[in-house]
């Protein structure tokens, strides 16, 4: 149970926290012959699901607070269905959070939009579009967080 997993990291976290420490986490287990997702988030980013029939972006926004502040988080699990050809997207804050000259962030908005707009692609293509789309937004100028990208396309 991806909460339960994620209850447990806090366990281990409260055990050896530090002050003013936490960790965001998502926790996801996929079906791969059903293509039911069944997931967990303790305050990270929502990732977000592409839908390849519509190209709808659905944000995946179970409760859950950050690991390593209270002794018994609340977190929940919620499932959803992937159909063959939709695309599971997770991301750090550095890519909703890059800047360009007028310190505009990209935003979760204008990432939705470019996923929405992208052609059906690969996992790796889609990870490119979205790190072209990001560098071409911010102009080149150094990120001050970590960029961090990760697809995962559901087979036919």
């Amino acid at each position: 149970d991806p909460a339960e997993t994620l209850r447990s990291v806090n366990r281990i976290l409260m055990q050896d926290a530090r002050s003013g420490m936490f960790v965001t986490m998502f926790y996801a287990k996929l079906n791969m012959q059903t293509g039911l997702l069944t997931y967990a988030r303790a305050g990270h980013n929502p990732p977000l699901l592409l839908r390849s029939a519509d190209r709808t972006v659905q944000r995946l926004l179970p409760r859950g607070v950050v690991l390593g502040i209270l002794d018994d988080p609340t977190i929940d699990v919620e499932q959803v269905q992937m159909a063959p050809g939709d695309a599971l997207v997770l991301y750090t804050d550095g890519v909703t959070e890059a800047e360009n000259g007028e310190n505009e962030e990209f935003g979760e908005e204008r990432l939705q939009r470019v996923l929405r707009e992208a052609p059906v692609l690969s996992a790796e293509a889609l990870v490119q579009r979205v790190n072209t789309e990001a560098q071409t937004f911010t102009s080149g100028r150094p990120q001050f967080d970590d960029f961090t990208l990760l697809v995962a396309v559901r087979d036919a």
